[in-house]
């Protein structure tokens, strides 16, 4: 909202009002005599002649004293009266428009710094956007960042974000806001998407005046609406000072109701309710500045009436200001009553004296007629000439003294609104001051102009009470005071609690006031011969004096002048509060950034050294000081100035060894608990003599400790020195340089994790290479066994590769041992088929041979009983090659046996070797499982660290250093996890390698199953023919026989030759698949041969 002035209307017709129009009826009155007299003496002058003529001279002289004391008397009295009565009652009517425009300007400009505030609160960062510095903006912080501007700003009851239906987002305050989307300012916010300020509305029994403002994004888009409530009674407690000397003032709307009022009954009633007169007057009149002051009643007393009109908003608003007419014309009255007794003296002295003054009345009645006409004129510096003690000299001084009065008087009232003004418009003016300083220079030299005093100053108290005149305004002539130190051994335990109770001193001569020889030579010096004394008070604390010199000469102080000083020193108060809570924002900030910046530089330093040079250097920037060192102790607590950065016109404390003996047993334990020593002079701070020699060297004056702890224990300090001169250190600073030193310990924590964390990777690369050349030498060692060599032995170590490696050895130990037997084995079977396969050839030859014998015996089946003797020895023979034959079919059978159980023991060497591998492989699986779970808590610290940095992210600027060793962390999760994929990589190639022995292995296995499974149809076969053997035997048994009884007929032998050529056709096929199955033997036990002759075992 801008500040818009009254719009100029024309010029109204100067309105006649009662009063003036009482005057003048007044004078018809008082002239009317005067004609009607004037007009008898015409008409009847013959008559009054002749009565004149006979009076004699006494009557005449007292007659005409009479008339000549009395007539000019009234007359003077009149006269004067009337021309005082006018400039009271314009001094009357300037007073009350000017206490309207006063109140006008008071309340426009309030209602603009508080719409200023909300305004800045809408475009505040953390209402426009989502993150600050890369952490989000959560609706809590929103809620912080409005109840710190309450407690900042406590004119306003709440201050909520409202969404854009109307309902509250976010409350502050204990006032619960109902739905404003319906209010017209609210609407009118939505629509322009500017501020505006609401009319009075009653919240919960409370009138509240509500501003608002947009919320507005990066995008101007808008995203809610900022309302602040200010109660209507604290505004009006703000005006409250109008209701001195009986007036009231009436702030009214566009609609003429009463929005503020000193009397809060009438608050919200309608202005023709409380005052008609005024509502008739205001009626149709756009602008009312220009409006006379009238006259009205209220609550059946007569008031006057002033008017000012000003821009709020689109509306026009309206200040009225009523004064009681009693206490307006008080002096007017006062001065009538001085009048009329003036005359009733004047008359009754002449009356008294009339012989006696009739001659010497003449002259004096004459000088009495010029001044009046004087006065009448305006001129109250006129006097009458007292020459005689008689009545008319008594008049004569009485009238003297009745202008003197009307002059003080007068003056009194100019001065008296003149300071008013002055008032205001210094405290206005101190209003827009951003310094200290600028807040004294406009008091002092407003002061000294409104006073016309020689000198003004301001006399700042330290905490000693030692007194600095920081602000002076003097008259050239006389001797500046300005930066003069005065202390004051008394003022202390006399002075200081009278001062915070609001004593104001007036001292009309320092000679005789009773001040001490001390007090005198202080004042002295500055040729002060008077001076006044107020206190300035800030937030109930005495900072100082606002002091007024007469130099020229003493000086009666007036209760005008003290009332005005005192006002003033109290005005400077809230100045200085406003000025001083400004500084300490703008101080908070600038420390603020610097912090933040002073954390990312150490947050970038790689080493201690770095850290320190960091922190001392901008530190002592950001402060102004001096100088800033970085102090350690050693095992017994003796220091040691390790960083510093310092003024060059200062000497250098770098590499100072200081040694405090009562530093361990006092403070240690409360410097680990935090503490943080602020001493603003070193020498009135109750420090040891031995303290105080150690600082001297290094020029110190003043000094702020804080501790800097790391892993829970005091390293040392960080100290900053103030050489130029001692200084108050703020809360700001003092925060600001331990937040600073509680970011430093964090900072050389991690330095101290990255020496470590460097060290570690160090070793950890050092044993990653060292297991990486030992699985390649492994790898190298076993490498020929790949290709049958079962002969090569692995290098066993102490470390896990060793055992690795002593795994090896005795699977391939076992290897060794099996494939040998399996050689044997396959040896033996290759030599028994041989073998047996000769000789069941010559089995199946003699079996043909048996069925070419059978044929013949067939064929001479009728020469049997001649050839009897050569078949039955010829069965004979058969007989015994039978025999033969199931002998070797024996024997076969137990070389078959023999081969099986080498079979079974070369398969269960090949199994017990498969078991071992595997366990090899479980082995490696188990490191693998190692691995993994390594890999695992990589991980697992990963997002730790991940998670820190976000929390470090959400803590802000106190959670950045915190932040970037998380990052570090993160780092070092990522390498490890990286060399525990070598590793694991490593492994997996090995645990491969072992995968394919135990194929091997297996598929060894399945051809000694096989060889055993061939072994085992070749026993069968030979159980066959063994089983022939028997029944060959048989069939030969039954020859011998039928030989015996060749005799038989020849149908049974037929017979029989016939089942004996069947069996031996059957006995041939039998022969024949034997011995093919001893090929098929023999080629398995020539591949088995074949596949174990790879491996070299000598």
């Amino acid at each position: 909202m801008t500040q818009i002035s009254p719009k100029p209307t024309p010029e109204q017709p100067e309105e006649t009002s009662p009063n003036q129009r009482q005057e003048s009826g007044n004078e018809e009155k008082n002239n009317s005599p005067m004609e009607s007299s004037d007009t008898v003496i015409s008409k009847s002058g013959n008559g009054l002649s002749s009565w004149w003529q006979r009076q004699n001279l006494k009557n005449k002289a007292t007659i005409t004293a009479i008339l000549m004391g009395v007539i000019p008397s009234i007359v003077v009295g009149a006269i004067g009266y009337i021309s005082t009565n006018s400039q009271f009652r314009n001094q009357i009517d300037t007073q009350i428009q000017q206490n309207a425009q006063g109140v006008s300007r008071e309340i426009q400009t309030y209602l603009i710094n508080r719409y200023d505030n909300i305004r800045s609160i809408s475009e505040s960062d953390v209402l426009t956007i989502q993150e600050l510095r890369g952490i989000p903006v959560t609706e809590a912080d929103k809620e912080v960042y409005l109840n710190r501007y309450l407690e900042i700003y406590p004119d306003y009851t709440f201050i909520n974000i409202l969404e854009l239906n109307g309902t509250s987002r976010i409350s502050t305050g204990q006032i619960p806001l109902p739905n404003q989307f319906t209010q017209s300012y609210f609407e009118q916010i939505i629509t322009t998407q500017q501020g505006n300020i609401s009319r009075v509305q009653e919240i919960n029994g409370q009138n509240y005046i509500l501003i608002g403002s947009p919320i507005l994004d990066a995008n101007n888009q808008m995203t809610g609406v900022v309302v602040g409530g200010i109660s209507v009674d604290s505004i009006q407690d703000k005006l409250n000072y109008v209701a001195e000397n009986n007036q009231e003032f009436y702030i009214v709307d566009n609609e003429n109701n009463i929005v503020f009022s000193g009397d809060l009954n009438v608050v919200g009633q309608p202005l023709g309710d409380v005052i008609p007169q005024a509502q008739n007057v205001i009626t149709g009149q756009e602008n009312l500045s220009n409006l006379p002051v009238s006259e009205g009643v209220r609550n059946g007393e007569q008031i006057l009436i002033g008017f000012q009109t000003w821009q709020q908003q689109q509306e026009v608003w309206k200040t009225i200001i009523t004064l009681d007419s009693r206490t307006a014309f008080a002096h007017q009255n006062a001065l009538l009553g001085w009048l009329f007794a003036g005359v009733v003296i004047t008359g009754a002295a002449v009356s008294v004296a009339s012989l006696y003054l009739a001659k010497r009345a003449t002259s004096p009645i004459l000088e009495v007629s010029d001044a009046v006409k004087k006065i009448g004129e305006g001129d109250l510096d006129q006097e009458i000439p007292v020459r005689s003690e008689d009545e008319i000299g008594l008049l004569a001084s009485n009238f003297n003294e009745m202008t003197s009065q009307l002059r003080e008087l007068i003056q009194d009232q100019q001065i008296f609104a003149n300071q008013s003004n002055l008032l205001k418009n210094i405290t206005f003016e101190m209003t827009k001051a951003f310094e200290v300083n600028e807040v004294f220079a406009i008091a002092v030299t407003e002061i000294r102009k409104a006073l016309k005093s020689d000198r003004v100053i301001v006399y700042s108290f330290d905490e000693n009470w030692a007194g600095t005149i920081v602000s002076e305004s003097v008259d050239p002539q006389y001797p500046k005071a300005f930066g003069a130190r005065i202390h004051d051994p008394c003022f202390e335990e006399k002075y200081i609690d009278k001062y915070l109770n609001g004593r104001v001193q007036a001292t009309d001569d320092i000679y005789r006031a009773g001040l001490t020889d001390c007090h005198l030579k202080q004042l002295e010096p500055f040729a002060v011969k008077a001076n006044l004394v107020a206190p300035i008070l800030v937030q109930d604390k005495l900072l100082g004096l606002l002091i007024a010199h007469q130099c020229s000469s003493p000086r009666n102080w007036r209760p005008h002048e003290i009332d005005f000083l005192t006002q003033t020193a109290t005005q400077i108060g809230p100045a200085l509060e406003r000025v001083m809570l400004l500084e300490n924002q703008q101080l908070d900030s600038f420390l603020s950034t610097k912090l933040k910046d002073i954390s990312f530089k150490i947050a970038e330093s790689l080493t201690q050294d770095k850290v320190f040079e960091v922190a001392t250097e901008e530190t002592r920037l950001a402060l102004r000081s001096d100088r800033v060192i970085v102090y350690t102790f050693d095992e017994d607590w003796k220091g040691t100035i390790i960083a510093e950065s310092v003024d060059s016109q200062y000497p250098e404390a770098l590499g100072a060894m200081i040694k405090d003996p009562c530093f361990a047993d006092k403070y240690v334990e409360k410097y680990k608990q935090g503490r943080v020593q602020s001493t603003p002079n070193i020498y009135t701070a109750g420090l040891t003599k031995c303290h105080i020699e150690q600082l001297e060297p290094f020029e110190v004056k003043a000094n702020l400790v804080t501790p800097i702890i790391v892993d829970g224990e005091l390293l040392g300090l960080l100290i900053a020195h103030q050489c130029s001169a001692p200084r108050q250190w703020t809360e700001s600073e003092s925060g600001f340089l331990s937040q600073l030193a509680t970011q430093i310990g964090p900072a050389l924590e991690r330095v101290q994790l990255l020496e470590r964390q460097k060290l570690a990777e160090s070793t950890q690369r050092q044993q990653k290479e060292t297991i990486q050349q030992r699985a390649l030498e492994l790898l190298m060692q076993v490498d020929p066994v790949s290709q049958g060599d079962l002969t090569i032995r692995a290098t066993v170590t102490e470390d896990e590769i060793g055992t690795i490696a002593d795994s090896y050895n005795a699977t391939i130990e076992s290897l060794r041992k099996l494939v040998t037997q399996v050689q044997g084995g396959s040896h033996a079977v290759t030599e028994v088929v041989k073998e047996q396969e000769e000789f069941i050839s010559n089995l199946a030859t003699e079996i043909l041979r048996q069925s070419d014998d059978i044929n013949i015996a067939l064929e001479r089946i009728q020469s049997l009983s001649l050839s009897a003797r050569l078949v039955r020895d010829n069965a004979e023979q058969a007989e015994q090659a039978v025999q033969q034959s199931n002998r070797s079919v024996e024997e076969g059978e137990i070389a078959m046996n023999r081969t099986v159980d080498g079979i079974l023991a070369i398969r269960e060497t090949v199994a017990e070797t498969a078991k071992k591998v595997k366990r090899l492989g479980e082995s490696t699986q188990k490191i693998s499982k190692v691995v993994n779970l390594i890999s695992s808590f990589a991980d697992q610290t990963n997002l730790l660290a991940l998670n820190a940095s976000i929390e470090a992210a959400h803590a802000g600027e106190e959670g950045r250093g915190f932040a970037v060793v998380a990052e570090e962390v993160r780092s070092l999760a990522r390498q490890s996890a990286e060399a525990t994929a070598d590793i694991e990589k490593v492994v997996a190639e090995i645990q491969q390698e072992t995968n394919e022995v135990v194929k091997a292995m297996e598929a060894g296995t399945e051809q000694v199953v096989e060889g055993t499974r061939l072994v085992e149809e070749t026993r069968s076969s030979l159980t066959q023919i063994t089983a022939a053997s028997a029944q060959i035997n048989q069939l030969v048994t039954a020859i011998s026989a039928a030989a015996a009884e060749q005799s038989q007929t020849s149908e049974e032998i037929t017979e029989t030759m016939a089942d004996v050529a069947t069996i031996a056709t059957e006995t041939s096929t039998a022969v024949d698949d034997v011995s093919r199955k001893f090929r098929k033997l023999l080629k398995v036990s020539e591949n088995l041969q074949l596949s174990v002759s790879k491996f070299k075992v000598k």
